[in-house]
């Protein structure tokens, strides 16, 4: 009674090309299910767009976008019903038609509760709708030889409504003369890190790299709910009940850091190797007197086994390295 084969449909249309430094992706993609327990349905459509484009032989240009949504019908049956039931009381008349158990006092039902549970499954159910997106913007300069800027940029969106029905005429809402649940979220982030970075050798053993940088992201959700009784029957509007169930739910979370940040490593034949960093970190989820932080850091090392000396060893021990920070 309660569950049946699963179905599922899955379709995938995909694009890939390149060409000349330009390399493009895309995919749309559509899902469908219909669960093993009766009454549960989910829809997904989806699609991804990458794009990596080489505008000039200094700029390079990188746009994503990908985004899911789903639409759920949620009127699952339940498998505790089905078979609490079984097999003492049928749910159905003999001409297939669904037993009303409580349409008489005299008729046949042997489990505790005198309700079959198919009679009042299609009076309520579920329902959501549930985006996600996210889009990215980055690109690269190349602002001399062995200098280049390169900034990474993502922003991303969520958003959720739901609502749950129960019908005033179901067994369960004889107290409530029915129930209508909804709720709602959304979610904003967004991300930046701006970057400049130099990386340089000479002569074959001297290496050089340092980068300054700045990043940001921030952070933030909020979402309601509430629930209502005395419905009109059918109504999807919380104004259409006769009065609220219970006290509406909210909640709202923000936060945002930021960095500067700076790094510097140096190399000489990759035996003799010097690293420094500096960073402030701010955090909005600390009181103002905490919510800068300055950290450093400075390292140094020595590859021992890159060493002329120790080509006896190598076969022996392959890499030996000394670090100290």
């Amino acid at each position: 009674l309660a569950t049946q084969v699963g179905v599922v449909n899955n379709y995938n249309l995909s694009l890939n090309k390149s060409s000349d430094g330009n390399r493009t992706y895309f995919n749309a993609g559509y899902y469908k299910e219909e669960g093993t327990f009766k009454g549960y349905k989910l829809e997904r459509f989806s699609a991804k767009l990458n794009q990596e484009s080489k505008i000039y032989d200094w700029l390079k240009f990188s746009p994503k976008l990908t985004f899911t949504f789903d639409q759920v019908y949620d009127q699952e049956y339940s498998l505790y019903a089905g078979m609490y039931n079984m097999p003492w009381d049928s749910p159905f008349y003999p001409d297939g038609s669904i037993y009303d158990v409580r349409s008489s006092n005299t008729l046949p039902w042997f489990s505790r509760d005198r309700g079959n549970y198919l009679l009042d499954r299609p009076k309520s159910y579920g329902k959501n709708n549930t985006f996600n997106g996210q889009g990215n913007l980055d690109f690269e300069v190349r602002l001399a030889k062995n200098l280049k800027f390169i900034s990474t940029n993502s922003l991303t969106y969520y958003n959720y409504d739901g609502l749950g029905y129960s019908d005033p005429s179901m067994l369960s809402q004889a107290t409530n003369k029915g129930q209508l649940s909804q709720s709602n979220a959304i979610r904003w982030t967004k991300y930046t890190n701006q970057m400049l970075k130099y990386d340089n050798t000479w002569n074959d053993v001297h290496k050089f790299n340092a980068l300054v940088a700045y990043e940001y992201q921030d952070y933030m959700y909020k979402s309601n709910g509430a629930t209502v009784k005395g419905l009109v029957v059918g109504s999807e509007v919380l104004s259409n009940g006769a009065e609220a169930l219970g006290v509406p739910s909210g909640q709202k979370n923000e936060y945002a850091f930021q960095s500067y940040l700076s790094n510097a490593e140096y190399s000489y034949a990759d035996k003799y190797l010097l690293q420094g960093s500096v960073r402030i970190d701010q955090s909005s989820r600390f009181p103002k007197q905490y919510k800068t932080g300055l950290f450093w850091a400075v390292s140094a090392g020595w590859n021992i086994s890159n060493e002329a000396f120790f080509e006896p060893l190598a076969s022996t021990i392959n890499r030996w390295k000394i670090r100290g920070s």
